[in-house]
């Protein structure tokens, strides 16, 4: 399967529609059904929905934070070294995210959305394409998958780790270099908080 480029803009309603697509019915979705889904539109997209399942209510399912900094992981990794494309481990692509609890964040999401496709347009495109923007962009993911593995059962913690994430997966699927540098500014609180927590 072809990866979009990163930067490329994606609207970030057609991806909740999408998503909202697989949360019909009852039962669940398996992980690597959406993730198939999802990185059909690049890896920004992908980055970004991954990390803000931690912010909806997907995240409190018992499980989502370690099986999302696990694909975090991979995903950071990947983008740190220039490949394309993302494959997970079948032990973590059999696992199902509850139908019910992805409706619930996908229509939480949805007004977000909208002002999101209307008002963030690309800015400093050029550097939400650079090299090194984007391998600094897959370290800082992978670290903070890491965490989440090992430390995902702190209350509040992968929230706050998936922040930055967020911004970074944000940025690259608006293809808005000012947002990638602010999920880089935000590493140092919630690397602060982080300590805190623990």
């Amino acid at each position: 399967m072809t990866e979009s480029e990163p930067g490329e803009n994606h609207r970030v309603q057609s991806l909740l529609a999408r998503l909202g697509e697989l949360s019909d019915g009852d039962g669940g979705v398996r992980f690597d059904v959406l993730l198939e889904t999802l990185q059909a539109r690049g890896f920004g997209p992908l980055l970004l929905t991954i990390s803000a399942f931690l912010l909806l209510p997907v995240g409190m399912v018992p499980g989502v934070p370690a099986l999302v900094g696990a694909t975090l992981v991979i995903l950071g990794v990947q983008l740190l070294r220039g490949r394309r494309g993302l494959r997970v481990p079948d032990l973590l692509g059999r696992r199902e995210i509850p139908k019910s609890a992805l409706s619930r964040a996908v229509n939480k999401a949805s007004p977000v959305a909208n002002w999101i496709d209307d008002t963030l347009s690309g800015r400093l495109r050029g550097l939400a394409r650079a090299r090194v923007v984007l391998a600094a962009v897959g370290t800082a993911t992978a670290l903070g998958g890491v965490i989440m593995v090992l430390a995902g059962f702190v209350p509040g913690l992968p929230a706050m780790l998936a922040v930055p994430c967020f911004l970074f997966g944000l940025g690259l699927t608006m293809g808005n270099g000012a947002i990638l540098l602010l999920g880089f500014a935000t590493l140092a609180p919630v690397g602060w908080a982080m300590v805190a927590a623990l």
